[in-house]
């Protein structure tokens, strides 16, 4: 019997993986993701079951010895079979210090994982909530359309940095009954409800166009904005030009590298780097959680500086190569 790692599928890169191949089978490639995840198979694991049979076999039959291959994974309820050469370390507790950071961070750059969070902080005492009206009431937070792939990229994430912080789960999940239920993990339910009991509301409107970006914003920083956009896109051809909210650009290739915030008197550039060659002296470092990789951020306060932040921006970019 095979073993595997302790970590979750990140089932959204399994699903644009697999649609990349069989994108006229859509109904087969659900089916799929769908054994996949509830298995709780990693990524990599379940990757490497679907190249295995990528090429030889007919769909259905790569379904089936798919499915016979997650059916080997026996666990018990809040267990994960682990490689013998990476033993499980024993999880830590949250403090309440590091559970209000990272709904904070999840505030400003995870929507959606805040709003995950936020339904779940509203449940009683012992209440759990269904698949269906988490995606629905998430949804309403948001203002937009919420399905099952974006809760997935959600769950993902909260995964993923549960697992770098090597921290208990701040929520739980019923996956005997369907539709699925979900609720806080009742040690840390009370930290969070005084958190979104407290918090400011977080603004979550979508702008569909960097003009809207733009409007009302002091002409200087429209300025001066329109030449740095104009120098990063010309790094590549591959750059796409992502509008947020209502302060917030994204810049991507192949993933995100740079987000220009509007501030009052500047244009603040994050990026995600952790070092960077940085000769003109412009780079600071951002007080993040250590797994959090957008480490460096660039201030321009007007055209003249474009100049020096592109230097570093480059290299952003280039890390995604």
């Amino acid at each position: 019997m095979p073993v595997y790692i302790a970590v979750s599928p990140h089932a959204a890169d399994l699903q644009s993986f697999i649609q990349d191949r069989f994108a006229d089978q859509e109904r087969e490639i659900k089916a799929l993701l769908t054994a996949v995840y509830e298995s709780e198979l990693d990524l990599v694991t379940a990757v490497d079951a679907v190249k295995a049979y990528v090429d030889f076999a007919s769909l259905e039959e790569r379904l089936k010895r798919i499915e016979k291959h997650i059916g080997l994974i026996e666990t018990t309820p809040g267990e994960v079979p682990v490689s013998p050469v990476n033993q499980q370390l024993p999880l830590e507790e949250w403090d309440e210090d590091e559970i209000r950071d990272y709904l904070n961070d999840c505030a400003q750059w995870y929507h959606s994982t805040y709003a995950y969070f936020q339904v779940l902080s509203e449940l009683e005492e012992g209440e759990q909530i269904n698949r269906t009206k988490l995606l629905s009431h998430i949804g309403e937070i948001l203002g937009k359309d919420f399905g099952g792939k974006n809760l997935a990229g959600v769950l993902a994430g909260i995964t993923r940095t549960t697992a770098k912080r090597n921290r208990e789960s701040l929520d739980f999940k019923d996956r005997e009954h369907s539709p699925r239920k979900f609720w806080l993990n009742p040690k840390y339910a009370a930290i969070v409800r005084d958190y979104f009991e407290n918090a400011d509301e977080v603004e979550f409107q979508q702008f569909d166009t960097v003009e809207k970006v733009l409007e009302g914003k002091p002409d200087h920083l429209v300025t001066t904005y329109r030449k740095l956009s104009d120098a990063i896109l010309a790094l590549g051809s591959d750059i796409k030009e992502i509008p947020r909210y209502s302060n917030l650009v994204a810049f991507k290739s192949s993933v995100a590298f740079a987000e220009i915030n509007f501030r009052s008197d500047h244009l603040l550039c994050v990026l995600k780097l952790s070092e960077v060659e940085d000769p003109h002296g412009v780079v600071e470092k951002r007080e993040v959680a250590d797994w959090n990789k957008w480490r460096l951020m660039v201030r321009v306060h007007s055209e003249d500086e474009v100049l020096a932040a592109m230097e570093t921006i480059r290299q952003a970019y280039l890390k995604t190569k």
